[in-house]
């Protein structure tokens, strides 16, 4: 899936809800809870390789590191990933993403019905999404992929602090 793509649903997973008071999560899967530490994260995934996502060399202090960390061999309802990222801000777990081959999209659906109840309703994209609290969790079939995103009000502070210092940055170049 191009990068772009990747890209606009996760925005469009961060309009659909501000930057909430930091909600807990209803959404458990696999053990994996939005707000959770990366320790008691790599307890739950000890494969997991984790670093330092790219940082801008002109951010300032008011934008804290982001972590990023993969789980080889990530499954969900059986059916493996083929990547998967886990985002820590402040080390809290803020959202994650697991991609599937589009003929696994149905499958995960159900198994996620099962365990959530029914979605939402049908968004604006091709897919479905359930809310619990301030965390959206979204299933999103591409064309080529089913995507799984998992969204919370931790990245989204996150973003608008990044947008934040840009327009700041940006106004200060005028």
């Amino acid at each position: 899936m191009k990068k772009c793509t990747l890209n606009l649903y996760i925005a469009a997973g961060l309009a659909f809800f501000g930057g909430a008071a930091h909600a807990d999560s209803g959404f458990e899967i696999k053990g994996l809870k939005i707000g959770m530490s990366e320790a008691e994260f790599k307890k739950i995934n000890p494969s997991a390789k984790c670093a330092l996502s790219a940082r801008d060399p002109s951010w300032d202090k008011t934008v804290k590191d982001r972590r990023t960390c993969s789980v080889p061999g990530f499954t969900l309802a059986t059916k493996k990933a083929q990547s998967s990222q886990f985002l820590f801000f402040e080390d809290k777990l803020g959202s994650w993403n697991a991609s599937f081959y589009e003929f696994y999209g149905k499958d995960l659906q159900g198994a996620l019905t099962e365990k959530f109840g029914a979605p939402l309703m049908e968004p604006r994209f091709p897919g479905v999404s359930w809310k619990s609290g301030s965390t959206l969790m979204q299933l999103v079939f591409t064309g080529s992929s089913a995507l799984l995103v998992v969204q919370s009000d931790i990245s989204t502070d996150w973003g608008l602090k990044l947008q934040e210092f840009k327009l700041r940055k940006g106004k200060a170049d005028l």
